[in-house]
């Protein structure tokens, strides 16, 4: 299934990215028996309509590297691009096809945007942007959740997020 936005689309196993990345950026409590499953985020899989393009932008803009690539089968390749502590699987399957777009990223259900967390959100916008980076608005702070963010579209239209907590003293 994907979602599109008026910049793109957005596949819902990206968005399931999304779930992961709050897992690994959230302190979890030890594993217990009310924990069976012992679930941990592993990777995330985006069908994207150029392979090459999508490849170049991950590895270029945001410093991916490819580990591997090669094809499933006549209808479908994949490749797979990591960094440290966690892969995301870009596939072009033949046919796939982008849903119309919507106004707003964030008004169609499911999961929104891949998040990334970074030290300074205002100094990895400027190395993106540096980068030609797509970023259609400006870093915000929102006080209410004590952190400093921006979204913006990968070349895909694939809506990522980068996240900066704010410190300690901050929160009042």
């Amino acid at each position: 299934m994907a979602i599109s936005v008026n910049r793109g689309v957005i596949n819902l196993t990206t968005l399931l990215f999304l779930a992961a990345c709050l897992c690994t950026t959230v302190p979890l409590p030890a594993r217990s028996a009310s924990d069976p499953l012992e679930l941990k985020p592993h990777h995330a899989t985006a069908s994207v309509a150029n392979l090459d393009r999508a490849v170049k932008w991950y590895t270029e803009k945001l410093g991916f590297k490819v580990a591997m690539r090669r094809k499933i089968d006549e209808e479908r390749e994949i490749a797979w691009l990591t960094i440290p502590g966690y892969r995301i699987d870009l596939i072009q399957v033949r046919g796939s096809a982008p849903h119309p777009p919507v106004k707003d990223h964030m008004l169609v259900q499911g999961w929104g945007h891949i998040v990334f967390t970074v030290p300074s959100v205002d100094r990895t916008y400027a190395i993106l942007k540096a980068r030609g980076v797509d970023l259609p608005q400006a870093p915000t702070t929102n006080e209410a959740l004590h952190i400093r963010a921006t979204t913006f579209p990968d070349s895909e239209g694939n809506w990522l997020e980068i996240y900066q907590e704010l410190p300690a003293a901050a929160r009042k």
